[in-house]
């Protein structure tokens, strides 16, 4: 008989480490060798591409990672699916029963983060993440559709009509 577990967890935005709002899930399902993961994320506020997924554990003070793959924000939308060996994750020797959680790092102010325990997640205690995502769009930054609404609303169309001066004779 094969051994199954499933475990779903929800996916937090955390902005310049302040737990925020709830932007989507993480399902990890492990059948015998096997571990699926998958990420859903909506409305983040955030368009990346690529963006870095990593399993987190516990390596004394520090948190260490395990880069799963990349992914693309589209819209502020994101999904993520793999299929791992659970008992070596990426051929790094750790099983999937180490792993703490979800870390998704997408800017020097910005993170997704999905945990398994209650513990705090700290990002200064994950200097072994690398941060260089290029920032594509970010929540409140105007874009050309948005500027083009803006500057309608400041002259509308029927205000930047010409008409002939009429002349009283």
């Amino acid at each position: 008989m094969s051994e199954f577990h499933r475990m779903i967890t929800y996916l937090y935005l955390y902005e310049q480490g302040v737990k925020s709002r709830n932007i989507g899930f993480a399902k990890v399902e492990k059948r015998d060798q096997r571990c699926l993961l998958e990420i859903h994320m909506k409305n983040t506020g955030y368009s990346l591409s690529p963006v870095k997924v990593y399993f987190y554990l516990q390596k004394q003070e520090q948190l260490a990672g395990i880069s799963l793959g990349n992914f693309s924000l589209t819209r502020g939308n994101g999904d993520f699916k793999t299929v791992l060996n659970a008992e070596s994750l990426m051929d790094s020797g750790y099983p999937l029963d180490a792993v703490k959680g979800v870390f998704i790092p997408l800017s020097e102010r910005a993170m997704l983060v999905s945990q398994w325990d209650d513990d705090e997640f700290r990002r200064d205690a994950s200097k072994s993440f690398p941060t260089s995502q290029k920032l594509l769009f970010q929540k409140n930054c105007p874009t050309k559709k948005t500027q083009k609404l803006q500057n309608r609303k400041k002259n509308p169309p029927w205000m930047q009509r010409k008409f002939p001066r009429l002349t009283l004779p």
